[in-house]
């Protein structure tokens, strides 16, 4: 899987990847977001977008299929699909998980 993920996630990608991670995004937003207040300098926006409702409307069968043609063993799909489509969450509220609920 190492040498697959790879060839198929960009360079600009931060996470899934040996030595990248997802928290280098929250420092380089800190870096800009620092000083965002000053007037001076160029014309400048952020947005914040919730990716939640994307991941949300992601086919499954879409992935599987993606997966499949970058020649993932079947097995190793089967297992990816099990993670996803059986995994069950709970909220912590004052600490102690409370309920569970499907994906």
């Amino acid at each position: 899987m190492k040498h697959v993920l790879s060839t198929i996630i960009s360079l600009n990608q931060s996470a899934f990847i040996s030595g990248r991670t997802i928290q280098d995004n929250v420092l380089v937003s800190h870096e800009i977001l620092r000083n965002y207040h000053r007037k001076g300098g160029s014309p400048r926006c952020a947005l914040k977008i919730d990716i939640k409702k994307s991941y949300d409307s992601v086919s499954w069968q879409a992935i599987l299929l993606t997966q499949e043609k970058f020649g993932f063993p079947a097995s190793f799909i089967h297992w990816i699909y099990c993670c996803n489509s059986t995994a069950k969450f709970s909220v912590m509220v004052d600490g102690s998980a409370y309920g569970f609920f499907g994906a």
